[in-house]
């Protein structure tokens, strides 16, 4: 896995300061300690001329430096350094020069990227994921079988544990959607997403169904925020006529000139749990809700599609 971590934007403030702070050498300049950081050349003057010692003697210093860097808009999506086919083959021809044992004609790998947005964490940076397996040989006349083994080698960032990267993944916990069942999976931990049973996902009786969305809707209301989850469908409840519709500015969405874009705050009540929550919508969004609250209704259907800057929202009045 690599993450994009040359840009401001993979830091949260606190890490930021983190970061400075343990530089062993605080004589270095503070535009030489930020030269990995696609943002360096934004710096104001003024930081460029001071040591990370003078820096750090002044933890506002920091929050300024951290403030000016995020003025440039993050990337919107991950930049390959190379071409993904050519890719491909190095990671199967890695594999088959430490493992001679390997069935090159069944080896498989996929190359994706994304870019991950979190507005509470303030974080906003591009990722790209490498996976490549491939299956041992079992030879007729062996008396060690491989069917069924499974060694893991994790890396990050070109980085890995003396556990082939094991750790890097054992606390995780991953979802995915099954389309058969209707129903997000989960496994904590990569031992734990091999083991998956993907038979067992598709035989739930609508008692454990009701159970698990119950609880998953327990979770997601749970947050003092909305966001709503790509294809899934919400009931919510708003009253116009009590909760304003309030103008917010947030410096995670600015325009071209850095400036930030002003969103509007809704109170909604989840219409099945009866929890409320806060949505933070664009301009366009609004004037949707706007438009089916005018016709009278108060109970509204939502459904998210698309992802980023592609997002948009079927809004319907229910009653």
């Amino acid at each position: 896995m690599t993450i994009g971590n040359d840009s401001i934007w993979y830091y949260t403030r606190i890490g930021f300061r983190d970061f400075i702070t343990t530089i062993s050498d605080k004589t270095i300049a503070v535009i030489d300690a930020l030269d990995t950081l696609r943002e360096k050349g934004v710096l104001p003057k003024r930081f460029k001329e001071m040591t990370v010692q003078e820096l750090c003697s002044n933890s506002n210093l920091i929050g300024e430096v951290y403030d000016a860097l995020s003025k440039m808009l993050p990337e919107s999506k991950f930049r390959f350094e190379y071409k993904i086919a050519d890719r491909e083959q190095e990671l199967i021809q890695t594999i088959t020069s430490n493992y001679s044992n390997i069935d090159v004609g069944k080896a498989r790998v996929k190359i994706v990227s994304g870019r991950h947005r979190d507005d509470i964490k303030e974080l906003d940076f591009c990722y790209a994921i490498e996976v490549a397996i491939a299956p041992e040989k079992d030879h007729v006349g062996e008396t060690v079988r491989h069917a069924g083994e499974v060694q893991f080698i994790g890396c990050i960032n070109n980085g890995t544990s003396t556990d082939n990267g094991e750790s890097y993944y054992a606390n995780g916990k991953f979802v995915w959607f099954d389309k058969k069942a209707g129903i997000d999976v989960s496994a904590k931990g990569i031992r734990d997403l091999l083991a998956v049973d993907m038979s067992n996902t598709t035989s739930l009786n609508e008692s454990a169904k009701s159970n698990l969305d119950e609880i998953e809707q327990e979770l997601e209301t749970s947050s003092q925020y909305f966001k709503p989850k790509l294809g899934k469908v919400y009931i919510i409840r708003m009253d116009p006529q009590n909760d304003k519709i309030m103008p917010v500015e947030n410096d995670r969405f600015k325009d071209i000139q850095g400036k930030p874009i002003e969103r509007y705050q809704c109170k909604i009540t989840h219409v099945n749990n009866g929890k409320q929550q806060l949505w933070d919508t664009s301009k366009t969004l609004c004037q949707q809700i706007i438009t089916e609250l005018s016709k009278g209704f108060s109970v509204l259907k939502i459904t998210r599609t698309g992802t980023d800057r592609s997002t948009t929202y079927m809004i319907e009045g229910v009653q």
